[in-house]
Formats: structure tokens, sequence, C-alpha cells
């Protein structure tokens, strides 16, 4: 007879396999063309037990997706609004779900996910933009934060998708650098103006 501890975790257990089988299924094909047969065969789980627990593969995705966001979330609550300390709780939320992100980075990826982290980008550098330079407008910021991200999300995917990639806080410093020596010395001006 199962207990409560027991049967949790065999829903973890089920959940961690239909999970780790997608994102293995991801690196090969579109995620929208993995199909639940090909999914449980995979994760050896019964479909009606996949069904029990999900809609459909994207309600995996979207668990997967929820999950790295509250996270980071929570990760970013307790940061100054420093472009350095930024791109270092992005990047440890990136290290710690590497195989998701390699999915949702790929060219089988998810452009939602690429999405709703350019909002939290957004909304972060916004803060910092704002915190340092009151006057810019709405437009401006809107520019700032747009080039600022497909410069960052780019680089973010390359270092992703290269399995010979430099470490970590390396990556980060290169990244600050181009941010402050890069955007912050042309924002300095609009300060002057």
């Amino acid at each position: 007879m199962n207990t409560k501890g027991e049967l949790n975790r065999s829903v973890v257990k089920t959940k961690k396999s239909l999970s780790d089988s997608l994102l293995n299924l991801a690196q090969s094909k579109p995620i929208s063309q993995i199909s639940v047969k090909e999914l449980t065969e995979m994760a050896d789980v019964n479909r009606s037990t996949f069904y029990f627990h999900y809609q459909d593969v994207n309600a995996i995705l979207k668990e997967l997706e929820d999950q790295f966001f509250e996270d980071f979330m929570v990760a970013l609550e307790t940061l100054d609004t420093q472009p350095l300390s930024f791109l270092k709780v992005l990047m440890s939320c990136i290290s710690n779900n590497m195989k998701l992100c390699k999915a949702l980075l790929s060219t089988n990826g998810d452009i939602s996910f690429i999405l709703k982290l350019s909002q939290v980008v957004d909304q972060k550098f916004s803060a910092l933009w704002l915190e340092k330079i009151p006057s810019i407008k709405a437009d401006e910021l809107n520019i700032v934060n747009s080039f600022l991200f497909g410069g960052v999300v780019i680089a973010i995917r390359t270092w992703v998708l290269n399995e010979n990639r430099e470490p970590e806080d390396q990556f980060v410093k290169i990244l600050s650098k181009m941010i402050i020596d890069g955007i912050c010395p042309v924002l300095s001006q609009w300060r002057e103006n």
C-alpha cells in the first residue's frame, strides 16, 4: 500500500520522466510536432497516466516555463538595479535550467518563452534607466530596451547552444561590460540634453 509520500514521489518521478523526454525530443524536432504517443513511449509512461496529469504536450512545456519564471522572479526580488546583478541572476537561472533553455531557445523552440523573457528584461531595465535618467521619454526607453534585449537574448542564445561555451561568470562579465561601456554612455547623453 502506497503512503502519501510514496504516491507524491511517484507523481514527481512520472512528471520528471515526461519533462525530460519532452526536452530530449525537442532537441531534434519542434515541440509543436511532438505527439503524446511518442512522448509517452519515450518516457515509458502510460497514455492514461499522461492525461491524468496533462491536457497535452504544451501543458508540460507551460509548467516548465512557469517554474523557470517563478524561480527567476523570486531571485530578482532581492536585487538592486545594477546590470551585473541582474545578469548574474538571469544566467544562474538559465544555467540551472540548461536543458529547458536549450530546447526553448533552439530553432525548435518556443517564441512565447522569448517574449516572456523579453517582458521581464524590459521591466527590470526600464526601472534601471528611469532611475538613472528620469527625463527619458517612453518611446526612447522602448527603443533602448528593444535594442538591449535583442542583443542580450541573441548573445544568451548563442551561449546556451554552444557546447564549448565559456564559463558563466566570464559570459556575464562580457555582457555587463557591453551594457555598461556601450549603452550606458549613450544614455548618459540623455541626461545632458
